[in-house]
């Protein structure tokens, strides 16, 4: 039976379709413009299989779109795909008699030879470019043929100007419009038009001409059809992100988003490096809109320092756009805000229109510096900056790029969606983006369907938990320490066993907004997993380029001896008195130095809070606990163990970053996400709670009988009653 994609017992699973005809006659081109719904002049010789999505037709039917190539040495190839074709569409080039003649002289008999029995739909390609002096009768050439062959089903000329010209306007161009179109084009812009039909430049070279000539409702009419507002931006109507949804549901990308935008990297990435540069991706986004004002925040491009701040702007009534205050020449805590300059006056941006600054505000100017910066890059900002995979040299890796993508779906599902419209995804928008089942099905179903699973990473300063994150999106590992100023993501695409792959979000959460965190009862509702990170450090401490290792001290003398020496030896200035009890815990000049017995302590305080709040709220997640820092020499963790024993989730996992041991810990938490009915922790006020809801269960329980005993035996008490007054 023909067909890959067949199904022998569950009948049609997808059609398969095999586009085949001479070199040159546009079968690429089709093909792209089919998946895409739009021209590209820049297509590869023979295509990658093409999936178009479940719902491009009403049928529902998923299709399979293959490519051939029309070389001697693919013969063998393409005979193979012919035997395999629920249907051939056959193509013949408009604007080159020959390859029509050859349907008949050589492909139509090619088949029956092979005795392949499908339906062959003839299409002709680049009508645009045929030639006009010398009209041709499609019905008078075909017609024969078609007698001759039955298993032609239909003969269709088609261009991709005419296609844009259909899903516009609804009525295509007759061939002497296109002609006189092309003629046009190729008249003021020669780079405008070539053997494909239009280009890029030559489209829009057209519609430029229709501005210039007053017919902006043309140009208009083309972009309201595919969405855009007078703001230039996909309206809202046209994005339909499932924006209704509970809490403890999340949106991901549905596989033919994901497979569209594995495609798009691939385009993209012309030199098969598996990685692309900054000026790959600024190309792949050109066509989404310009973000306002995207600072360097080494050169201060665009910015412009108000020496007396926002009082005078805010008299004159001028709004601006606000950014992180620094200091001026003069120590002066200054804002700063965005400038254009004009003549004369200053103009500020805001929200797309511009506010007049006046000329005596300029006089207040410290420094004006170079140009506005702008991008169309949605990823070079805070959450999704620095948080993916990349090379050495900075380029975006395939796993990075489907990384990103996930980031903006869950924390951005409308924003993912415009992105995916704006470079060029041509499926239904409403199938781009899946809500998932809701995690507390997950967790009575004892299993998930997600792919991609959010972790929340939790621990006290110092601890390790940026040097996790770092090392789970190949960044090295380094001996120098930024704390972390706000809340963090991580995000990598994990290989498991046996070659599934799925996404993972680390989103770190600094111990001094844990509070602020687990103020809204549903902080942990989007989460899947949360990790506690620890220093296994084993009293060690560093002060300076001094190190100092203290071990099983035995008593308050010696380590008072130990205390003095130091103190000479260092030459520095303790403010507090050291004490120990079981570690070191001491201020130095101001700054805190933890043992691995306070990170430990304040990882479990972490620990309970969220686990009480999971309770209380009742979106409880696994948790797991990491012991960073394990190059270090450790002491036994039969303390630690049995505190995860108590509440009932799996034992300490041990990590090194710096020596590039991670114990597979990235899986381990996947694994955990997958399982959401397992590892969650379970306080002593919450098992309380639960054993006393327990008992009044078994009280009620208890209750119901009793009273069902009572009425049966009043029931059975009346019924002896009654016949015993009968016998009387």
């Amino acid at each position: 039976m023909p067909g890959g994609d067949s199904a022998a017992a569950g009948g049609k699973t997808g059609v398969r379709i095999v586009v085949v005809g001479d070199r040159g006659t546009g079968k690429s081109s089709l093909i792209a413009a089919a998946a895409t719904e739009s021209f590209s002049e820049n297509v590869s010789p023979v295509l990658p299989p093409t999936r178009l999505p479940a719902d491009f037709f009403p049928d529902r039917v998923p299709i399979t779109i293959i490519d051939t190539s029309a070389n001697l040495e693919s013969r063998g190839k393409l005979n193979e795909e012919l035997k395999r074709a629920d249907v051939i569409v056959l193509t013949y080039a408009c604007d080159f008699p020959l390859t029509l003649t050859r349907l008949s002289s050589f492909w139509l008999q090619e088949f029956r030879r092979l005795e392949v029995k499908v339906p062959v739909i003839v299409v002709g390609c680049k009508v645009d470019l045929r030639d006009d002096n010398h009209p041709i009768s499609l019905e008078q050439i075909m017609g024969p043929i078609m007698q001759q062959y039955r298993e032609i089903e239909t003969c269709i000329e088609c261009s991709a100007v005419t296609l844009m010209q259909v899903k516009c306007f609804d009525a295509p161009l007759q061939p002497a419009e296109i002609v006189g179109v092309r003629r046009v084009v190729q008249e003021k812009k020669k780079e405008g038009v070539n053997d494909l039909g239009l280009t890029l430049d030559g489209f829009l070279f057209l519609h430029s001409l229709f501005i210039d000539k007053g017919r902006l409702e043309t140009t208009w009419a083309v972009l309201r059809k595919f969405g855009y507002g007078i703001d230039l931006k996909l309206r809202d109507d046209f994005l339909p992100a499932p924006l209704k949804h509970a809490p403890d549901q999340s949106i991901e990308l549905t596989i033919e988003a994901v497979e569209f935008v594995r495609r798009v990297f691939r385009l993209f990435d012309t030199n098969n490096r598996g990685a692309l540069r900054p000026a790959e991706l600024d190309e792949l986004f050109s066509t989404a809109p310009e973000k306002q004002f995207v600072p360097d925040s080494k050169q201060y491009a665009g910015l412009v320092l108000f020496k007396t701040g926002l009082n005078s702007i805010k008299q004159n009534r001028t709004r601006v756009f606000l950014a992180p205050s620094i200091k001026g020449r003069d120590g002066m805590e200054n804002q700063i805000v965005m400038l254009v300059h004009g003549i004369g006056q200053g103009y500020l941006m805001v929200g797309g229109n511009f506010a007049i600054l006046h000329k005596e505000l300029l006089a207040d100017c410290l420094f004006a510096v170079g140009n506005c910066k702008t991008s169309n890059f949605p990823w070079d900002e805070a959450p999704y900056k620095d948080a993916t995979e990349r090379t050495t040299q900075g380029n975006l890796t395939l796993k990075g790029f489907l990384s990103e993508w996930a980031l903006m779906t869950m924390l951005d599902p409308r924003g993912s969606l415009a992105n995916l419209l704006y470079i060029g995804y041509g499926g239904n928008p409403a199938s781009a983006l899946h809500v998932t089942r809701r995690r507390s099905v997950d967790r009575k179903k004892q299993q998930t369907e997600r792919n991609v699973f959010h972790c929340l990473v939790f621990g006290p300063k110092n601890a390790g938990k940026s040097t996790l994150l770092n090392s789970f999106i190949g960044r090295p590992f380094s001996e120098s320490h930024e704390p972390t100023a706000g809340e963090r993501y991580a995000v990598n695409v994990v290989d498991q066993p046996g070659g599934n792959k799925k996404t993972l979000i680390l989103r770190e959460i600094p111990e001094d907004g844990v509070k602020k965190f687990l103020s809204n009862k549903e902080s942990l509702s989007s989460s899947d997993v949360a990790v506690f990170v620890y220093d296994s450090l084993n009293y060690m401490t560093e002060i300076g380029a001094c190190y100092l290792r203290f071990t099983n001290f035995l008593n308050y003398w010696l380590c008072s001896i130990l205390y003095k020496c130091m103190c000479h030896a260092c030459e520095f200035h303790v403010h507090i008195p050291l004490k120990c009890l079981n570690g070191i815990e001491f201020l130095l000049e101001g700054e805190e130095i933890y043992s691995d017995e306070y990170s430990w302590k304040r990882s479990n305080e972490l620990l309970e809070e969220v686990s009480r709040h999971g309770e209380e709220s009742g979106y409880g997640v696994p948790s797991l606990i990491i012991a960073a820092k394990d190059d270090l020499d450790q002491h036994p963790r039969s303390v630690q163990n049995s505190v995860c024993q108590e509440l009932g989730i799996g034992a300490s996992i041990p990590v090194s970053s710096k020596l590039g041991d991670m114990n597979n810990v990235f899986c381990r938490i996947l694994s955990a996400a997958e399982h959401p009915h397992l590892n969650i922790p379970e306080t002593v006020a919450g098992r309380e709670h639960k054993q006393f809801r327990q008992l009044f269960n078994h009280s009620l329980l208890f209750m119901s009988v009793g009273a069902a005993f009572a009425v049966v035996g009043m029931a059975a008490l009346r019924a002896y009653g009654g016949r015993r007054n009968s016998s009387r």
